[in-house]
């Protein structure tokens, strides 16, 4: 019988070669559609250009995280570090804290689409509206710009404990769900009425 022997620091470092990979051939791919769709269609939407950057920025940390785990032999997400603070350590942090940006980013688009609806609806007028949209893209940035500086106040006390923390990141992601979820019920909520408006058009059209 031969017995098979898994070693798990092999499978580990297979592992993030295929992240490594798989982050580099999803960076490779924005790059791509920026060069050959976004530059020639002239894009100057703020939500598109913000949503590429904050992905490129969060793509770029990943691979930096996994290059250093690769390199440093840094074992990852650790509730006590012994050893000094490596590249990884900051890329996993700021990986953390673009995943919530991106999050926030596609609640505030999510959140346009909501407000554009109701307009098309005439459930609100064209100053309401832009109030509206207004109001929440500055309610997000500021929640955005705090929520980056309690992470940053996090990392230098990771630097100086060498401990792990992550409350910030956790608690962020609370506030996006929170954020996601009543924004998406707005949204679909708004989506429902507009089908069921056009359904009672194109039924008054077949009657007619």
């Amino acid at each position: 019988m031969i017995e098979m022997v898994f070693n798990p620091e092999l499978g580990l470092e297979i592992c993030d070669y295929c992240s490594v990979g798989c982050y580099l051939l999803l960076l490779a791919f924005e790059i791509f559609i920026i060069i050959y769709y976004l530059i020639p269609l002239r894009i100057k939407s703020a939500y598109i250009i913000l949503f590429y950057l904050t992905l490129a920025i969060l793509l770029s940390s990943s691979i930096t995280e996994g290059i250093s785990r690769l390199f440093y032999k840094d074992p990852g997400f650790m509730v006590n570090k012994e050893t000094a603070i490596t590249p990884g350590d900051y890329a996993r942090h700021v990986s953390a804290i673009t995943y919530i940006i991106l999050g926030f980013l596609i609640s505030a688009t999510m959140f346009q689409l909501s407000v554009s609806l109701a307009l098309v609806l005439n459930i609100i007028d064209v100053e309401e509206a832009n109030r509206r949209k207004w109001t929440y893209n500055i309610c997000v940035l500021v929640i955005s710009l705090v929520y980056v500086f309690c992470c940053t106040i996090e990392v230098r006390l990771d630097n100086a404990e060498h401990r792990e923390h992550m409350i910030f990141e956790v608690m962020g992601l609370v506030v996006l769900c929170l954020i996601y979820f009543s924004t998406i019920v707005d949204l679909l909520r708004k989506l429902s009425i507009f089908v069921l408006e056009e359904a009672k058009l194109e039924a008054w059209f077949v009657r007619g």
